[in-house]
């Protein structure tokens, strides 16, 4: 997916506030409304400057999904990983 950084998101250094990141790759997993999340892990590896577009990538293994935002200059902006557990 694609997510442009605006105004809402970003901190006082005109950047993404970090606190933004979780619920936005949330909304990129399928079965977020009938699970939880049991764990994740973020690591910032560069800023989204306001009005800058990220490229979200996601994958899925052994029950983890991982996650990699890319800025407009190709630069890693962000890599994740979270885990869910089934709501009973």
């Amino acid at each position: 997916g694609q997510r442009r950084t605006e105004y809402a998101d970003v901190d006082m250094n005109r950047h993404m506030n970090n606190t933004h990141y979780p619920d936005i790759l949330c909304g990129y997993i399928p079965e977020i409304t009938t699970s939880r999340v049991s764990s994740m892990s973020l690591s910032f590896v560069s800023e989204a400057p306001l009005g800058e577009s990220i490229e979200i990538q996601m994958g899925k293994h052994d029950g983890f999904y991982y996650f990699r935002t890319l800025r407009e200059d190709g630069k890693t902006n962000l890599e994740a990983r979270i885990g869910l557990e089934k709501i009973l």
